[in-house]
C-alpha cells in the first residue's frame, strides 16, 4: 500500500499509518470495529478508542461517519464505520521565491505617483538583493 504524501511524516510509534490504513479498509466498504481489528490485526479496543477520535474531530482529510451502536451476536458493543468524502490531498503550501512581473502597459496606465514609488520599491529590492539581505521565504 503506497503512502500518499500527507502521511510520510511520521513520529515513529508502533501504530504509524493507522489513519491511512483505516481509510484504505473504509474505502472499499463500511466496516464495524471488529472487521477492522481483524483485517488491520490490532485490539479491538484500540481500534474503537482510535475511531472515536476520528469521528468527534472534524477531519482535513476526510471524514467518517459512525452508524447506532447495536450489539452483535457474542455481547459485543459495535458500530458500522463508513466514509462519507473520500480523502483529498493536502499538499503543504511551498515558499517559492515570486517573481514581481512589472510590463510596461501597466506601467502606463498608473498614476505618475504610484509609477514612482514602484521604481523606488524596485531599487530598494535591487540593493537588498545585491547586499545578500532580501528575504524571500518567510
Amino acid at each position: 500500500m503506497k503512502k500518499i504524501a500527507m502521511y510520510r511524516r511520521g513520529k515513529g510509534y508502533a501504530n504509524e499509518g493507522l489513519k491511512e490504513r483505516i481509510l484504505w479498509q473504509l474505502s472499499k466498504r463500511p466496516m464495524t470495529a471488529k472487521e477492522l481489528a481483524a483485517t488491520l490485526k490490532i485490539d479491538v479496543r484500540y481500534i474503537v478508542v482510535q475511531m472515536r477520535d476520528r469521528t468527534l474531530s472534524i477531519d482535513k482529510v476526510a471524514k467518517i461517519t459512525a452508524g447506532e451502536w447495536f450489539t452483535d451476536e457474542t455481547g459485543f458493543r459495535d458500530r458500522l464505520y463508513s466514509l462519507a468524502a473520500s480523502p483529498r490531498r493536502q499538499s503543504p503550501k511551498t515558499t517559492r521565491s515570486q517573481n514581481i512581473l512589472i510590463s510596461k502597459k501597466s506601467l502606463s496606465s498608473l498614476g505618475e505617483e504610484q509609477r514612482q514609488k514602484n521604481i523606488l520599491a524596485a531599487q530598494r529590492r535591487a540593493r537588498l538583493i545585491a547586499a545578500g539581505l532580501y528575504i524571500t521565504e518567510l
